[in-house]
């Protein structure tokens, strides 16, 4: 009765790792986003003006592009820790397999499988097909696996960019700010030496 459970949840485990899909690749706009805002801002002398509409625009979609970034991150984790669940099953499967072939072998020469007599070596030969396979999925998952974090780690350097990127703009927003206050005081500190108007 074992032997038939067996064979049917090896072709279920099987059919199961065949439906996982590969992770589509995301959006490219921010970039776009940002050179249109660029080309669309005036010039005061070497510098751009942006407006302010614009930009906060242009931050919500780095935002959402983040938020999209980091619900990637999260499926990735827990596509993970599912395939992580599969492997300790089939490890427990591959060692379940295992210790059956290994009490088979102390049994006598044939085997009653599915009301036929089948010779020993036989049935041995089907376990150690269905143990390789199973070895083959192992592999398959370790390389899905390695190939998901190998994406996550291009992600979170995509994102730091981003962020390294966004501190940047902000730090020459509030350069640029700062010297037009100090040209603003500078002609006003001209204005009142000047004195008043006679």
């Amino acid at each position: 009765m074992k032997r038939l459970l067996f064979i049917p949840l090896i072709f279920i485990s099987i059919s199961c790792f065949a439906q996982v899909s590969p992770e589509s690749e995301g959006p490219k706009t921010i970039k776009s986003t940002f050179d249109k805002m660029l080309q669309e801002s005036n010039r005061y002398q070497d510098f751009k003006v942006v407006k302010r509409g614009k930009l906060d625009a242009f931050i919500i979609e780095v935002q959402d592009s983040l938020d999209v970034l980091q619900e990637r991150i999260r499926s990735q984790v827990k596509a993970k820790s599912d395939l992580e669940s599969q492997v300790s099953s089939l490890n427990q499967e591959i060692a379940n397999g295992k210790a059956r072939i290994s009490e088979l072998e102390g049994q006598r020469d044939s085997i009653s499988t599915l009301g036929m007599e089948v010779n020993k070596s036989t049935f041995s030969t089907f376990m150690w097909i269905a143990v390789l396979t199973l070895l083959g999925l192992l592999v398959a998952v370790f390389l899905r696996n390695k190939s998901i974090a190998m994406s996550q780690k291009a992600v979170k350097a995509n994102l730091s960019d981003l962020e390294d990127e966004l501190s940047m703009t902000k730090k020459k927003a509030l350069e640029r700010e700062q010297e037009l206050k100090r040209e603003v005081q500078d002609y006003v500190n001209k204005i009142e030496a000047m004195g008043p108007p006679r």
